[in-house]
């Protein structure tokens, strides 16, 4: 099974190749007056960044599949997501060419490289996402950022695997022992599996930066059960597959 690291390098590579075409195109078009070279930009980057899209949805599927197969077994047919609309294509491009007219002191390659990047990551991120969501098996995911990564990224990492479009279909998310076992110790198990993630953003709204190396991990969990110390009542919840 391939580690999130190399995942994450692999997603990388892909966002290497499509800024080295970027940058063999705009070395083409040097000298090129600007409104020619971004009707060429909106005529050639859909061909240039789709397919690079498209597979980082297809390496995330894959990659996805063999994470809950090493973690639950049996079978699961991951889906893709991430497409790129042709409007935000557009849009990418006719803001990546703001320095052409002097509105911008970064340079094309810059801004138009980092928007791919995100577009490449994205694919990869909502992918992840998206089988979380649908998963049968109840699944949350974590942002797992770099040790260099800036402070917001960290800070949004520090949450762990609380993102999710909803809590485990109505259940508590528990923690991987019998929290009647450990009642009256630190970490709030003594009162009960406690729900996590309430008042968190939701999925969507979880934004990554320009060339941001952050990662989206899944957490899986098995339906148990439990005993609620304050009523006595047998619950179901969900622990953690380690």
């Amino acid at each position: 099974m391939v580690s999130l690291a190399q995942h994450g390098a692999d997603i990388d590579d892909l966002t290497t190749l499509a800024v080295a075409d970027l940058n063999r195109l705009l070395n083409s078009l040097q000298g090129v007056r600007a409104d020619m070279v971004r009707d060429a930009l909106l005529g050639v980057m859909p061909e240039l960044l789709v397919p690079y899209v498209t597979q980082a949805g297809e390496l995330s599927a894959v990659w996805y599949e063999d994470m809950r197969a090493a973690a639950v077994g049996g079978s699961f047919t991951a889906v893709t997501a991430g497409d790129v609309s042709p409007s935000r294509i557009d849009a990418l491009v006719r803001w990546g060419i703001k320095p052409l007219y002097m509105q911008s002191e970064s340079t094309p390659l810059s801004l138009l490289g980092g928007g791919m990047q995100r577009i490449i990551a994205g694919a990869d991120r909502s992918t992840i996402e998206a089988n979380a969501r649908k998963d049968v098996v109840s699944t949350s995911w974590a942002r797992v950022a770099r040790p260099d990564a800036c402070q917001w990224c960290r800070d949004l990492a520090g949450r762990g695997d609380v993102y999710r479009s909803a809590e485990a279909a109505g259940m508590v998310i528990g923690a991987g022992v019998d929290p009647s076992a450990t009642a009256g110790k630190r970490g709030g198990q003594g009162k009960g599996v406690q729900a996590r993630g309430k008042g968190r953003r939701d999925v969507g709204s979880v934004d990554y930066h320009d060339f941001c190396r952050c990662r989206a991990e899944p957490t899986f969990y098995r339906i148990d059960k439990w005993t609620d110390p304050s009523t006595g009542r047998e619950e179901k919840a969900l622990f953690p597959i380690n």
